[in-house]
C-alpha cells in the first residue's frame, strides 16, 4: 500500500489514511509507548519530545512535516486512552506545529528559491536504519557522542541507561540500539544486564545490576576464603568440623 511521500521514500515515512498523510515513525512509537491502549504522560512526553526538531528544521523542510505531525499527534491523542493532560500536552504540541507550519508556508511563498514538495525524513525522524535495523536515532547518537577512542565509559553507560528508563520500560527498539551500541563500543553486558522483558511491558530492571552482583560474589568469595583460613588456624574447636581427607 502506497504512502504519500515523493521520490518513493515517502512511503516509508507517511501513511496515507483517507487522503491525509501521517507520520508512521510517530504513530509506531505511540504503539511501542502505550500499555493495553493507554499512553502515559511520560509517553506523551517523549512522543511530543520526538517532534521538536520540525521547528528547527522548517526553513529546510518545509511546512508539510510540521502538518503531517501534527495530524498524526491528533491521530494519536484521539486513538489513544490517556490522562487529560496529556491530551492536552498533544494538542498543544499539534497547535504550535500547526502554527509553525503556517510561518513556513508564507516564508516559502514569498521566496523566489525552490520549494520542496516532500521532504525526507532520514535526517531527523525518531527512528535511523543502520544495516537494515531499525533504532532509536536520538539514543543512537547519544551514545556515539559518549564514546572515546572507540570505548564507552562507565559514566557514558550510566547516562544511556537513564535515558531509556524515563517513560517507565524499555522500547523493543531502545533494546536493540542498546545492544548495537554495546556490541561496536565493548559494553554490551553493562549496557543490557537486564532480561529482554522490558519490551513486553516488564519492569525496567535497578542500575547497574550487573555491577552489583559482581561486588556481591566478590564479597562472598573473600567471606569464604577467610573462614577457610580461620578453620585452618583455630585447631579442632566444637562442632561439625571437617576431618583431613585421606589422598
Amino acid at each position: 500500500a502506497g504512502g504519500g511521500g515523493a521520490g518513493g521514500g515517502g512511503a516509508e515515512f507517511y501513511q496515507s489514511v483517507e487522503g491525509e498523510e501521517y507520520d508512521t515513525s510517530l504513530l509506531a512509537l505511540a504503539d511501542e509507548l502505550s500499555s493495553g491502549g493507554r499512553l502515559s504522560d511520560a509517553a506523551v512526553g517523549r512522543l511530543v519530545d520526538a517532534t521538536t526538531a520540525v521547528d528547527s528544521m522548517l526553513p529546510l523542510t518545509g511546512a508539510f512535516v510540521a502538518e503531517s505531525e501534527a495530524r498524526t499527534l491528533r491521530k494519536i491523542g484521539a486513538s489513544k486512552r490517556m490522562a487529560a493532560s496529556a491530551k492536552a500536552a498533544l494538542e498543544a504540541a499539534a497547535a504550535q506545529l500547526v502554527a509553525a507550519a503556517a510561518a513556513a508556508g508564507e516564508a516559502a511563498a514569498g521566496s523566489p528559491g525552490r520549494r520542496r514538495k516532500q521532504p525526507r525524513k532520514s535526517g531527523g525522524g525518531y527512528y535511523a536504519e543502520v544495516g537494515g535495523a531499525r533504532y532509536d536515532r536520538a539514543l543512537l547518537e547519544l551514545g556515539h557522542s559518549l564514546a572515546r577512542s572507540g570505548k564507552l565509559s562507565a559514566a557514558a553507560v550510566r547516562k544511556l541507561r537513564a535515558a531509556v528508563q524515563d517513560a517507565g520500560k524499555v522500547t523493543s527498539t531502545e533494546e536493540a540500539t542498546l545492544r548495537h551500541l554495546g556490541q561496536k563500543y565493548g559494553a554490551e553486558k553493562a549496557l543490557l544486564p537486564w532480561p529482554a522483558l522490558e519490551a513486553a511491558g516488564g519492569e525496567t530492571a535497578p542500575e547497574g545490576q550487573e555491577a552489583e552482583k559482581e561486588a556481591e560474589r566478590a564479597k562472598e568469595s573473600k567471606t569464604g576464603n577467610k573462614k577457610k583460613k580461620k578453620g585452618k588456624g583455630g585447631g579442632g574447636g566444637a562442632g561439625p568440623s571437617r576431618e583431613p581427607e585421606d589422598e
